[in-house]
């Protein structure tokens, strides 16, 4: 997994934008859902690519994490969840059920 550290959640989501993960997906029921083409997926389509944790400065409600996604289609893409006390459970139950890219390592 890619490790990148941002100070806040528009830093990271700009960054990643950059990086080609500029599909923002909505997550809907059981399925991810891309704003550009929209496309749904479920949790087997997905990898999970790196994930980014914020807290709030002043309100731990503000608590988010930001998802790298890609598809099996090669779209890549961005979702948020909330991970506070006000937190789509549904929504962390599906990104549960997401597999993390596994990161690369050499070889000797």
């Amino acid at each position: 997994m890619t490790v990148n550290y941002y100070d806040n959640l528009v830093q990271a989501t700009e960054e990643l934008s950059k990086r080609g993960f500029d599909t923002e997906f909505k997550f809907d029921g059981n399925q991810l859902i891309s704003i550009d083409t929209k496309h749904a997926y479920q949790a087997d389509a997905l990898k999970i690519v790196e994930y980014h944790r914020f807290e709030g400065m002043t309100n731990p409600a503000d608590s988010s994490v930001i998802f790298a996604i890609e598809t099996n289609t090669d779209e890549k893409g961005t979702v948020i969840m909330s991970y506070s006390t006000d937190a789509d459970m549904q929504l962390v139950s599906f990104i549960d059920k997401v597999k993390v890219k596994a990161s690369y390592e050499p070889q000797d």
